[in-house]
């Protein structure tokens, strides 16, 4: 039973390793996995190793989301699978998760802002996410991604596809990606945006952008393949973006031309916890477990996180980790 590491995935991993200066086989890459070399050379020519070593190379030692590289086609250990094998083999602490939650399990409330996302993606309609760094985006990103055939309905086929922009080195990349994950064979080279729109024609597709700043480093024309995939009526592409900025700062109107994504997306602002939202998270977390917060703890952790998903795990993790210790003596 193992993993193998999809085209895609290898491109990935080459990228991260190119700017971060190490070779294929650098022993840092083997420390840090904790893996001999033939594991090492069977991942970069995209043979199959074991679940393990395939995370600890991925996670540990490049610092990418080991699930975004994987060609589960061709694995032997199949994705309906693994979410129970690693939470068979990982007793996860009740706080303390960083970046992207992507582990159904972990994802907490949301529901409102999920259930309106839903009923305007369901119409067609594109959605920026603005929100500060660290406050969820990324989450309910994939959240969507993760929920979204259950939630939406229609005559038309969806798929849904989410893609972290700071993957990507440049507007090229990001194009053949996106032809890749919409099983389209097109030449980037000779092709148009209409040849790609032609062949999307009868298609429907909820296209999720994460860390869309990346954008402002990319050439215009990427950002209008987008409009003209996104930007009309019974276009193929729905997009739902993430960002730390409103997009009209992103990307404002010149005094020539107007902004290529003038008036195709909804902005939804992403939040900080409500108090009680807040306080039922950790409670929910704390479920079965044989250590409790006091209220007045709970009290000093909205405070001092003020209810920002990421400083609340943090603090939360530090008080459990405290607790914890001392329950142990």
């Amino acid at each position: 039973m193992g993993l193998k590491a999809s085209e895609e995935g290898i491109q990935i991993a080459e990228n991260k390793r190119i700017s971060q200066g190490w070779t294929r086989y650098s022993s840092y890459l083997y420390s840090k996995a904790n893996v001999g070399e033939t594991t090492l050379r069977r991942f970069w020519r995209r043979k199959i190793i074991n679940v393990e070593n395939f995370q600890n190379i991925c996670n540990k030692a490049l610092g990418l989301n080991w699930e975004k590289l994987v060609d589960w086609e061709n694995s032997t250990t199949k994705k309906e699978n693994i979410t129970s094998l690693i939470l068979k083999n990982y007793n996860l602490p009740p706080f303390g998760d960083v970046g992207c939650i992507e582990n159904v399990n972990r994802f907490f409330n949301r529901k409102e802002l999920l259930s309106t996302l839903f009923e305007e993606i369901s119409f067609g309609r594109s959605i920026s996410l603005v929100g500060e760094s660290e406050i969820g985006k990324s989450s309910i990103l994939y959240k969507i991604c993760n929920l979204g055939n259950q939630r939406i309905s229609g005559s038309k086929k969806q798929d849904f596809i989410y893609l972290d922009l700071q993957l990507f080195p440049d507007d090229k990349f990001f194009y053949q990606t996106l032809c890749n994950k919409l099983n389209i064979k097109i030449d980037i080279n000779d092709a148009s945006g209409f040849d790609l729109k032609r062949m999307l024609d009868g298609k429907s597709y909820i296209l999720c952008l994460d860390e869309f700043e990346v954008f402002t480093e990319f050439s215009n024309y990427a950002l209008r393949l987008l409009r003209g995939l996104a930007g009309a009526d019974n276009a193929p592409l729905t997009l739902v973006t993430a960002s730390r900025s409103s997009l009209s700062e992103l990307f404002p109107d010149s005094e020539k031309k107007t902004s290529p994504i003038y008036n195709i997306f909804k902005e939804m602002e992403v939040k900080a916890f409500q108090k009680k939202d807040a306080r039922d998270f950790l409670i929910h977390r704390l479920q079965g477990n044989k250590i409790k917060f006091t209220e007045s703890q709970i009290k000093e952790l909205l405070n001092k996180s003020k209810c920002h998903p990421a400083r609340l795990q943090e603090e939360a993790a530090s008080l459990y980790n405290y607790l914890a210790q001392n329950n142990e003596k």
